[in-house]
């Protein structure tokens, strides 16, 4: 879907800390997507298209992605800052850091969390690797843009993805899931 959950990861810190602002929000006016939204709406397609061709960032610098009506040049900054991301994945999916891993990492995966009782409640994880060998699941998430530091640890919606991801496979699959 192009709308998001009403209980959405991105916003799951707020409805988790108060769970009446899902319905004052839903009052509230539409508001249009921010310039830095959209960039790092096109630093997420950079990001997949980097992990689907298994080429660094850095091989798209020069080029544009369109988001909305903004085209966003890949400079060398973006390049950068979503190697990192991409590096991450590329490792933790590596034979030589992970040995005996055999599942590959999926990307922009869609889920939904009905197993849970709840409906309303889906979203989209960024990337993640089932790594079934070693009963353990990996879940990333990219964040671009010149905010606050996001820390893994503790995150909501890192968890909600965690979950979406998790009511994909059978209930005993994973002892482990790593954020």
């Amino acid at each position: 879907p192009s709308t998001h959950s009403h209980f959405g990861a991105s916003s799951s810190y707020r409805w988790i800390n108060c769970p009446a602002s899902v319905a004052l929000c839903a009052k509230a006016p539409k508001q249009e997507s921010s310039f830095e939204a959209n960039e790092g709406t096109a630093a997420h397609e950079l990001a997949e298209m980097s992990l689907i061709s298994r080429k660094m960032p850095k091989h798209y610098v020069g080029q544009s992605i369109k988001v909305d009506n903004t085209i966003f040049e890949v400079d060398e900054e973006m390049a950068e800052n979503v190697s990192v991301y991409v590096m991450e994945i590329l490792k933790v999916a590596s034979v030589k850091t992970n040995p005996g891993v055999k599942d590959k990492y999926e990307i922009e995966i869609k889920f939904n969390l009905d197993w849970l009782g709840r409906d309303g409640m889906w979203g989209t994880c960024d990337a993640n690797l089932p790594d079934r060998e070693h009963r353990k699941l990996h879940v990333f998430d990219l964040k671009y843009g010149e905010h606050s530091p996001v820390v893994a640890e503790n995150n909501f919606q890192l968890m909600y993805y965690a979950l979406g991801i998790l009511g994909k496979y059978p209930q005993d699959t994973f002892d482990v899931v790593r954020l």
